[in-house]
């Protein structure tokens, strides 16, 4: 009978070891808590930074397709323009073989095209030696921050810079 019994505590021991190593139902409750909270602090974060990265990828687009078209101008010996209008999300790549829009109104881009100047006009034109017609700027907006695409007026140079919070520079209406 004693082998018995301590065969039946030995038993009863294991279960009470087994049981003594889960996790209880609060910690369960408290890491459950610990992750919502770190996923509603993240959540704004990411939307804001995907927004910023739409708007920076749209204006590098409008920058890279300044430098192919003035590029291209100088390829072709001829001339070549994009004109932009102000408020738009759509700008028209003129070629001597044709021409083009882009729109950066639909994904990945969802940005805006504002204040377009090229020597007081939305166009800007590059000549056979990739000259263009007048330097200036444009600034793509979208997601609450701005871009500025800049071409120099000699050398038809295009960089891009920002961004600019746009709720930190316009006042609240």
């Amino acid at each position: 009978m004693t082998t018995m019994t301590s065969h039946i505590q030995g038993a009863a021991r294991k279960h009470r070891a087994v049981s003594l190593s889960a996790f209880s139902i609060i910690e369960l409750v408290l890491v459950l808590a610990i992750i919502v909270t770190i996923a509603t602090i993240a959540a704004p974060r990411y939307g804001a930074a995907s927004g910023r990265y739409q708007t920076h990828a749209a204006a590098v687009r409008v920058a890279n397709d300044l430098i192919a078209t003035r590029d291209r101008a100088v390829a072709l010996s001829g001339t070549t323009s994009i004109a932009y209008a102000d408020k738009n999300s759509i700008y028209k790549i003129s070629l001597p073989s044709g021409s083009t829009s882009v729109s950066l109104a639909d994904s990945p881009y969802k940005a805006l095209i504002t204040g377009p100047d090229f020597g007081g006009s939305g166009t800007i034109t590059f000549n056979a030696w990739g000259t263009p017609s007048a330097g200036g700027s444009l600034v793509v907006t979208g997601s609450g921050v701005r871009f500025t695409v800049s071409v120099e007026a000699g050398s038809g140079r295009v960089s891009v810079s920002g961004p600019i919070d746009v709720a930190k520079v316009e006042p609240p209406k």
